[in-house]
């Protein structure tokens, strides 16, 4: 796991440089970035290669490779004006590349101007590229705001919590399997018998 603030590779349970726990990073909210960053208030947002506890990343793979030239996986993870701008730049690089096809090839000046839109396209689709190998190879850089102690101390009580009851249901079902075994056996002690 990497430091999203100085990009040091954090082999204990802090970054020694900046402070910050991988438990903080491992309860890192997108959401909140995504607020922030709608909010034009980007001075607590990060970004992380580490996916966020509230992003899908299956979601986030079928968005980027299907949807990716819209910028849908940028508009999912809470990079906005990068969705923007791949959505822009695709939609007017096909439309420019469609009219020069099809209506400006009497006209020089808009023939010239409608070739320009092959390379908007040319661009969109290579920052679509990018984005789904960086999704798929975990190098996508996911905005976040960090959890504070308050909400880690939470996040690991619940998890705490779910593995007591993973572990009583275990439990419960080992004792199912030994009755369920031990009547077999009686079973076929009584039919040697």
């Amino acid at each position: 796991m990497t430091c999203p603030q100085c990009g040091y590779k954090i082999k204990q349970q802090m970054c020694p440089y900046c402070n910050i726990t991988k438990n903080e990073i491992a309860f890192a909210s997108n959401l909140k970035a995504k607020k922030l960053l709608k909010a034009n208030l980007k001075d607590d947002v990060l970004f992380s290669t580490f996916v966020p506890r509230d992003i899908n990343k299956i979601k986030m793979t079928w968005l980027t490779l299907f949807l990716g030239c819209f910028g849908a996986g940028n508009f999912y993870s809470g990079r906005f004006k990068r969705g923007w701008f791949i959505l822009i730049s695709f939609v007017s690089g096909f439309f420019l590349t469609y009219m020069k096809l099809n209506h400006f090839n009497d006209i020089g000046f808009l023939n010239n101007v409608a070739s320009i839109g092959g390379l908007f396209a040319a661009f969109a689709v290579i920052m679509w590229f990018s984005d789904f190998f960086a999704v798929l190879f975990n190098k996508y850089n996911y905005p976040i705001v960090l959890a504070d102690s308050e909400e880690v101390k939470k996040a690991e009580q619940v998890l705490k919590e779910q593995f007591k009851k993973i572990s009583t249901i275990n439990a419960s079902k080992k004792n199912k399997k030994e009755k369920i075994s031990n009547s077999n056996n009686n079973i076929k002690k009584d039919k040697t018998k």
